[in-house]
C-alpha cells in the first residue's frame, strides 16, 4: 500500500579550460534511449488506449515479489496454501500500478498538460545522464538497470511519471486552486479529520511475530503504560512519544479503520495488515502542536488530497489483460 525529483546541479568551474573538459565529457557521453528485446516489447495488455509491455509487467511484478521475499523470507511463494493469495497480490498490485500512472497521464492532459512535450522529454533526459554520471558511466547504468529489473525504456517512463506527478501537484495546488491552501481553513480540517495515534508494530518477518504482539496486548490488559509496551515490543524505530497525526490515506486501510473507530485514549485489539500486524492507541489532539507544525501538517494534508483526487479517477479505468499474460506465472517470473 507508493514521495518529489530534485535535479541535481552542477558546480560552477571557474577554470575554463576544466569547464570545456567537462561539458566535452558531459556532451560526447550523452545517454542514448536502449532499445528493448522483442520479448520487453510484447503487449500484456491494455489501460483504457494504451498498451502495457511485458519489460513494465516484469519490473512491476519483480519489484513487489523482492518486497515480499525480503519481508517473509526467501521460502514465501513456496508453499501451496499461500502460493494463490501470493499470486492474487502480486497481479493486483499490477493493475494499480499501471492505472495509477494512466491516471496521472490523464488528469494532467485535461488541463493542457502534455506528458510528452519536448520540455519533459529532455528533463527525463538530463535525469538518465545524471543516473549514468553519478554511478560511474553508461555500463555501471546498464548494470544499475539490470539488477533493479528495469529497462531504459521503463527507467524513462517512470521518471516522466514523477515528473507530472510534480507538475499536475503544482497545478492543482497553485492555478486550479483544487487543493486547500488557506492555514485557517486548514487547521480546522486538521483539527476535525486528523486523528493523533501511536502504535505498537511487529513485523510478520520477525520470528514468533504474533505471539509478540499478543504478548503486548496482554501487558496492556494487565495496566502496562502503553509507551512502555512499544519501547519493549514495537519495531517501528520512526515513532515518537507525542505519538503521529495521520489524515485518511497515510497508513493502510486496517489501521485507519481501527484508528478512526477509537476513543481517546483506547487502543484496539491486534491488527493484522500486509506486512505485519498494529495495537493502536488513539491520542487527544495537543492544539500546541498543531501549531507549531501546520506547515508540516498542511503539506501532508495537501499531499494526500492530492493523492485522494488521483485515487478517485483511478478507480474508474481499469487494465484488461491479453492471452500473453495468461500465459503467465507472475510467481515464476524471473
Amino acid at each position: 500500500m507508493m514521495d518529489k525529483p530534485i535535479f541535481v546541479k552542477m558546480k560552477k568551474i571557474t577554470v575554463i579550460l576544466v569547464c570545456f573538459i567537462l561539458v566535452f565529457s558531459l556532451t560526447s557521453c550523452a545517454v542514448k534511449p536502449i532499445e528493448s528485446s522483442e520479448d520487453d516489447l510484447r503487449s500484456v495488455g491494455v489501460v483504457e488506449d494504451k498498451e502495457i509491455l511485458y519489460e513494465e509487467l516484469r519490473f512491476i511484478v519483480l519489484t513487489y515479489k523482492k518486497s515480499i521475499l525480503d519481508s517473509y523470507g526467501d521460502d514465501a511463494f513456496n508453499d501451496a496454501a499461500t502460493a494463490d493469495s501470493y499470486r492474487e497480490k502480486t497481479e493486483q498490485y499490477f493493475c494499480e500500478t499501471v492505472t495509477y500512472n494512466y491516471a496521472i497521464f490523464e488528469l494532467c492532459r485535461q488541463i493542457g498538460l502534455d506528458p510528452y512535450n519536448s520540455r519533459v522529454s529532455e528533463a527525463v533526459q538530463e535525469r538518465v545522464e545524471e543516473l549514468s554520471q553519478n554511478l560511474g558511466g553508461f555500463s555501471k547504468y546498464k548494470k544499475y538497470l539490470k539488477e533493479a529489473f528495469l529497462t531504459d525504456n521503463v527507467y524513462r517512463a517512470n521518471v516522466r511519471v514523477e515528473i507530472m506527478y510534480n507538475e499536475l501537484f503544482y497545478a492543482y495546488l497553485n492555478d486550479l486552486e483544487l487543493i486547500e491552501s488557506d492555514s485557517d481553513k486548514i487547521y480546522d480540517i486538521i483539527k476535525d479529520d486528523f486523528v493523533r495515534t501511536q502504535h505498537v508494530y511487529v513485523s510478520k518477518s520477525t520470528d514468533g511475530a504474533k505471539g509478540k504482539i499478543e504478548s503486548a496486548l496482554s501487558e496492556l490488559s494487565q495496566g502496562a503504560a502503553f509507551w512502555d509496551v512499544v519501547l519493549k515490543y514495537g519495531e517501528d524505530s520512526s515513532l515518537k512519544e507525542s505519538g503521529e497525526y495521520i489524515t485518511r490515506g497515510y497508513m493502510s486501510d486496517e489501521y485507519e479503520k481501527a484508528a478512526y473507530d477509537l476513543r481517546i485514549d483506547e487502543y484496539s485489539d491486534v491488527i493484522e495488515s500486509e506486512n505485519g500486524y498494529f495495537i493502536v492507541k488513539r491520542l487527544e489532539q495537543d492544539p500546541l502542536y498543531v501549531m507549531l507544525n501546520l506547515k508540516m501538517l498542511t503539506e501532508r494534508y495537501q499531499h494526500y488530497a492530492f493523492l485522494e483526487m488521483i485515487y478517485e479517477y483511478q478507480i474508474v479505468i481499469d487494465f484488461t489483460p491479453n492471452e500473453y499474460f495468461y500465459s503467465l506465472d507472475l510467481l515464476e517470473m524471473n
